[in-house]
């Protein structure tokens, strides 16, 4: 992959935006990122338009990474991303700038190999701001990460991050970095909890997901208090919330870590991954979270859960 992106053409248009703390200088208009007023500060991060070379034929099938820890991700019909350094993102696309498959790809699986290789940790997770701290919610897609918080957020909880929550170790503590009020939405979560759609995005399995921008979204890193796994499931207010300790614990939180395979990589092996996911199961509370299957149950399975952790705090 040596040489992989051309030198930037011509100068472009950018806009500059807040995420995870970072300011990002974007060739691509990015809808629902908070923008960063000009102050003379430099950007920590340039996404530009260029040329990435399809990958040697010995990369699995979408992501390769290079020896200098350079890593590229292939979308077939949507684009190529190269990601080097945690500072540059060089996008070879055909489709529109402003095309939602772009930005779906760029802020999920782009922006977390780039939190890799800033050694953050980036978690399959949404995540909320209660009382002063951060809660996640992890789970695979389609477990209602996104649909819990933006409920959560209509109950006055702001948004903290949406399907990637990145986690910043600093000495013995952590925090959780507020990405953007952007979400994504299946269709029958928006109308179980009457939100307004967006612009459509990707469509899977015939479902379609919807952009959502949150009403609410907190900008200060968080120490994160607690992270819930979700899980469909019954259960009663007592239940609702199951305790997870020891080797379960850092299994689900290794389990939670987001494109794992790939950050294995990125990272040089699995024992920085694994040193952080411990880290972070001995310092953090983490639960067993069943939810019900019908998005239409999610609004009073919101008020239940407050509760519920408030008795707990």
């Amino acid at each position: 992959m040596n040489d992989q992106a051309s030198e930037q053409r011509q100068p472009m248009e950018h806009r500059d935006y807040h995420a995870c703390g970072l300011r990002v200088r974007s060739q691509l208009p990015l809808a629902g990122l908070v923008p960063w007023p000009e102050d003379g500060s430099a950007p920590d991060v340039l996404i530009l338009t260029g040329q990435v070379a399809e990958a040697g034929s010995e990369s699995d099938r979408y992501f390769s990474l290079d020896p200098d820890g350079a890593c590229q991700l292939d979308v077939p019909g949507v684009a190529r991303f190269l990601v080097r350094g945690g500072r540059e993102i060089i996008v070879d696309s055909r489709l529109p700038l402003d095309a939602p498959d772009l930005a779906v790809f760029l802020l999920g699986s782009v922006f977390g190999f780039l939190c890799y290789q800033r050694a953050w940790l980036p978690l399959r997770a949404s995540c909320v701001a209660m009382d002063g701290a951060a809660v996640a919610f992890a789970g695979l897609s389609g477990a209602g990460k996104s649909t819990l918080a933006a409920k959560l957020v209509e109950l006055g909880y702001p948004l903290v991050a949406d399907e990637v929550t990145v986690v910043r170790f600093q000495g013995d503590g952590q925090a959780v970095l507020p990405s953007f009020p952007r979400q994504t939405l299946w269709a029958d979560a928006i109308q179980a909890l009457e939100l307004k759609p967006g612009r459509a995005v990707r469509s899977l399995e015939r479902f379609q997901r919807f952009e959502h921008c949150a009403s609410r979204f907190s900008t200060d890193p968080l120490q994160l208090a607690a992270i819930c796994h979700l899980e469909v499931g019954t259960g009663t207010p007592l239940d609702l919330l199951k305790p997870l300790r020891g080797l379960e614990a850092v299994n689900r939180m290794r389990a939670a870590t987001y494109r794992l395979a790939a950050g294995r990589k990125i990272a040089g092996g699995d024992e920085r991954l694994m040193v952080s996911a411990a880290k972070l199961a001995a310092a953090v509370p983490q639960f067993q979270l069943r939810r019900p299957t019908d998005f239409k149950d999610f609004p009073e399975f919101a008020l239940r859960l407050v509760d519920r952790l408030g008795q707990m705090s």
